[in-house]
């Protein structure tokens, strides 16, 4: 794997502890992201975002940020060997999980589990934004973001 992408450390240069830290992949503190540091992928339909995953120091899951416009639906998704859970922080959709559909909206939480299909639209008027973790990190959105290499 490449190094992060140094966008991920808040702006600022990484200090020589952090980049010890980063050559052995192990993180001994916590540290803030900044989700819209993040680059955006659009492959999966809306705005996917990943800012804390493997290559910033995640050992065992990445967090997401995942925003639909009005109207907007997410293409299918399958894990196949991640589980995930979503919060809704902003606006209101439904998620189909398997053949299943459930509404949802902020301060509803929906669980994915591994090799499930699931996808998610916005059903409401704003923005639809969820925050994500996916453990442990899933390869192909991470080849879909440029933080895996094969």
């Amino acid at each position: 794997m490449s190094k992060p992408n140094e966008a991920f450390h808040a702006g600022r240069p990484a200090s020589s502890e952090e980049e010890r830290l980063r050559s052995t992949g192990v993180r001994t503190k916590g540290q803030v992201f900044h989700v819209q540091s993040a680059p955006a992928i659009t492959d999966y339909g809306g705005e996917l975002r990943i800012p804390i995953h493997p290559l910033a120091g995640s050992v065992s899951a990445m967090a997401i940020s995942y925003k639909l416009e009005p109207g907007e639906k997410s293409r299918v998704i399958v894990l196949s060997m991640s589980e995930c859970g979503l919060s809704v922080v902003q606006g209101q959709g439904k998620i189909w999980i398997g053949e299943t559909a459930h509404e949802f909206a902020v301060g509803d939480l929906a669980f994915v589990p591994v090799q499930a299909r699931f996808s998610v639209a916005n059903t409401g008027d704003e923005p639809l934004v969820l925050l994500g973790l996916i453990s442990p990190p899933d390869p192909n959105m991470l080849r879909a973001a440029g933080l895996w290499t094969d």
